[in-house]
C-alpha cells in the first residue's frame, strides 16, 4: 500500500511541476502526543530531482496516525505561502489512532476541528481513503464531497490526477 501511495505522490508532484504549479509533499507518523514525526519530502521550491526521488524511495511506514496534528503542521506550512489557491491532499490507509488515545472519537474530532480551522484560513482539503475499508470517519473529518474512497490501490494515481484536473478548472 505504501509503495502505491508513494508512487501516486511522486506522479502528482511531477505532473504539478510540469504544469508550472507549486507542490510540496509531506508525510507523518506518531507515537503518542509528544512524538509526532513530520517529514518534508519535497518542498515547494525544490525540483523533482534525484535527491527528492531518493526521499520518496526512503519513506517507510511505522507507528500511528495522529492526523489532526499533522494537518495543523501542513496548514502552518501552507499559510506561509503566497498563492491564489492552497490545497491540501491527504492520502490515508486508515483512521486516526495513537497509543495514548484509547477513544478513537477523540482523534477523529481533533482531526475534524483541524480541517475546519484550516478551511476558515482559506485552505481546501481533500482526502483519499485507500483500501477496502469502510473509512467510517473519513466523511466525518473531511466532509462527504471532499472524501474519496479508492478501494483498489492501483487506481490511486489516476484518481489523484482527476482531482488535480478538476481543481485546475
Amino acid at each position: 500500500m505504501l509503495d502505491v501511495e508513494r508512487k501516486a505522490a511522486a506522479i502528482m508532484a511531477a505532473a504539478v511541476e510540469t504544469a508550472n504549479d507549486a507542490i510540496a509533499v509531506h508525510g507523518f507518523n506518531s507515537d503518542g502526543r509528544e512524538r509526532v514525526r513530520y517529514l518534508r519530502i519535497k518542498s515547494f521550491d525544490e525540483p523533482m530531482d534525484a535527491v527528492v526521488r531518493a526521499r520518496f524511495a526512503g519513506i517507510g511506514s511505522s507507528h500511528s496516525t495522529r492526523l489532526g496534528t499533522a494537518l495543523r503542521h501542513a496548514g502552518s506550512y501552507l499559510a506561509e505561502r503566497r498563492a491564489f489557491r492552497k490545497v491540501l491532499v491527504v492520502l490515508t490507509d486508515g483512521e486516526p489512532s495513537d497509543i495514548d488515545a484509547p477513544d478513537p472519537q477523540y482523534l477523529t474530532e481533533d482531526a475534524r476541528r483541524a480541517v475546519q480551522q484550516l478551511r476558515r484560513r482559506g485552505i481546501d482539503i481533500f482526502a483519499f481513503g485507500i483500501g477496502g475499508g469502510r473509512f467510517a470517519q473519513l466523511d466525518r473529518i473531511f466532509g462527504e464531497r471532499r472524501a474519496f474512497r479508492v478501494p483498489r490501490i492501483e487506481v490511486l494515481p489516476q484518481r489523484v490526477m482527476q482531482l488535480y484536473t478538476e481543481l485546475k478548472k
